[in-house]
């Protein structure tokens, strides 16, 4: 390792990391230490050792708004790479263990410090009710939602519309609303308390659907269990769907 790089690795923490992309999600010093139970003060001595450690500003005020640099640009997909790659290991080393990491189901997400994490017994029209964000008209997920509504005679009014589940994650994160989403896409804000499932009768959300991964990249540990299973079970699969 060139010692330049040494010498950066050993200023860079996995705190400033963490801050840093509080930060850049929710556009908002007070917001990142509201959401990280830190004070305003610490997340911007975090970001400033941070900026010391790279010798480059990452953000910048334009008026009374926060945008990133182009050096912050470059440091946000570097810190979510650094992120994915740690829950990359994390699941190789499970398999190793002869553990299977990695869940595949649909769930109910609010940011930290929601009023609805302080309530017992949050019924599903409560959470319907507070700022539903979903997918546009025809998305999976949102057929998903929509229909066990449906079935639930329950009212799913949505607050607002957008166009991926990273932009409807992105929405909860900055304090917008709260959504279902798939809980592999959520998995990082999971572990670093950005976002929080709320426990909810009739969800995870069950529905049918297609496996499907990309031909050129070699299934993960818990990937290829999954379709192993699928497979191996796929008759008790078609009895089930048969009999509803």
């Amino acid at each position: 390792m060139p010692l330049r790089i040494q010498k950066l690795a050993s200023r860079l923490t996995f705190r400033q990391l963490q801050v840093f992309k509080a930060v850049n999600d929710l556009k908002s010093y007070s917001k990142a230490g509201d959401l990280l139970g830190l004070t305003q003060p610490a997340v911007s001595s975090q970001v400033r050792h941070l900026e010391q450690a790279l010798g480059m500003p990452m953000f910048e005020y334009v008026g009374r708004k926060l945008y990133c640099t182009a050096a912050g640009e470059e440091m946000a997909g570097c810190v979510r790479f650094v992120f994915l790659e740690l829950e990359r290991v994390q699941n190789s080393l499970a398999a190793l263990e002869g553990l299977v990491a990695g869940e595949l189901r649909l769930v109910p997400v609010v940011p930290s410090g929601h009023p609805l994490l302080k309530q017992q017994n949050v019924t599903a029209q409560e959470f319907l009710d507070s700022g539903l964000l979903v997918r546009e008209s025809g998305s999976g997920s949102r057929l998903a939602l929509e229909l066990h509504c449906q079935g639930q005679r329950l009212r799913a009014k949505p607050s607002m519309e957008l166009g991926s589940n990273d932009a409807v994650k992105h929405a909860v994160l900055a304090g917008l609303g709260v959504a279902v989403l798939p809980k592999l896409g959520v998995l990082s804000e999971l572990a670093l308390g950005s976002l929080h499932i709320v426990d909810i009768k009739g969800f995870p959300l069950r529905r049918s659907w297609c496996v499907v991964y990309p031909q050129a990249r070699h299934p993960t540990p818990a990937m290829r269990a999954f379709i192993d299973y699928v497979q191996q079970n796929i008759r008790q699969f078609e009895q089930m769907f048969l009999s509803r």
